[in-house]
């Protein structure tokens, strides 16, 4: 999720590489979150401020999903709260290299929620989620 089209949008096309992956790209909102319904949340810090970024940790929260929080510069007090949040903090100067693994490194380190059943995708060694409860996307869901 980000606020800025531009970053979603390569976020989208980077993340939608993976075969692994099943990707979709909103504007933030708590109820975007809620219905994206992610197994692993990637989040621009860029254009939310602290009470959005409060409100990002809470739905979070809430829906089960994994966080990474990708920011354009360091800001300590942010950093802290994502990973007192249990979410991780990167620095988009370090570059998209690796991501996708870690999203999905993420979303096989979560248990299976509701309604979800964990089997293997073809030629790869994660699993697979079929179908989840809302989208019936057949494969991991990130929001981006």
């Amino acid at each position: 999720m980000s606020q800025h089209d531009a970053v979603r949008r390569q976020l989208v096309i980077y993340l939608g590489r993976s075969p692994a992956l099943a990707v979709s790209g909103d504007a933030f909102s708590p109820d975007a979150i809620v219905q994206a319904d992610p197994d692993v949340l990637v989040l621009d810090l860029s254009q939310l401020g602290r009470d959005q970024l409060r409100q990002a940790l809470d739905t979070v929260h809430l829906t089960g999903a994994r966080l990474i929080a990708l920011a354009s510069i360091r800001e300590p007090a942010d950093e802290r709260e994502v990973i007192n949040a249990g979410g991780l903090y990167r620095l988009k100067s370090a570059g998209a290299d690796g991501l996708a693994e870690i999203v999905r490194d993420l979303a096989c380190q979560a248990p299976p929620r509701a309604g979800r059943r964990l089997t293997p995708l073809p030629g790869t060694e994660g699993p697979r989620v079929l179908p989840s409860r809302r989208s019936g996307v057949p494969a991991h869901r990130f929001g981006a």
